[in-house]
């Protein structure tokens, strides 16, 4: 079973003090079939997508998105996406452009490389095909993570930013 807390903020205080901020929280259960093998690891990112809620996580063996789509109030697990393997089993914070979703999974071991992952979500057989682009970074140790990433689109291309 996974457990989120949605937070619904109504305002926020401003410089000027006038206004304030209300938090309304509330524990969303989501049963998981006991078939999904998951072993460590921990939840990372989630996003709303089209009626589908996608959840990054990471476990012992492997980095994956979790489905699950809205009916009515309450969201149904639809499926696990594996992402990358051992040493990439970690997958960050991701975002969501268009149909289109950025993640970055690192090795949280070696802390040298990681590999950020494009995929398409406008469709469940796109998202269950590869990556459309993989972009693989090597470098000084803690300084080639990928524990956040942005995606933004402008115009005609897309802005990438990829935190360390």
């Amino acid at each position: 079973m996974l457990e989120f807390v949605a937070l619904r903020a109504t305002s926020q205080p401003l410089p000027d003090g006038e206004e304030t901020l209300t938090v309304e929280a509330q524990s969303i259960s989501i049963p998981v079939k006991t078939d999904v093998q998951i072993q460590g690891g921990h939840l990372q990112g989630v996003q709303l997508f089209n009626g589908t809620l996608i959840v990054s996580g990471s476990s012992k063996d492997f980095g994956y998105l979790g489905l699950f789509q809205l009916l009515g109030g309450d969201f149904r697990f639809l499926g696990l996406k594996k992402l990358a393997a051992d040493p990439f089993n970690h997958a960050g914070g991701f975002q969501v452009s268009d149909n289109w979703l950025a993640i970055g999974l690192e090795d949280p071991v070696g802390k040298r490389a990681s590999v950020i992952q494009l995929i398409d979500v406008s469709s469940f057989e796109k998202l269950s095909g590869p990556p459309v682009y993989s972009l693989k970074r090597q470098g000084e140790f803690k300084r080639s993570t990928a524990g956040a990433v942005a995606l933004l689109k402008r115009n005609d291309h897309f802005l990438l930013a990829v935190g360390s």
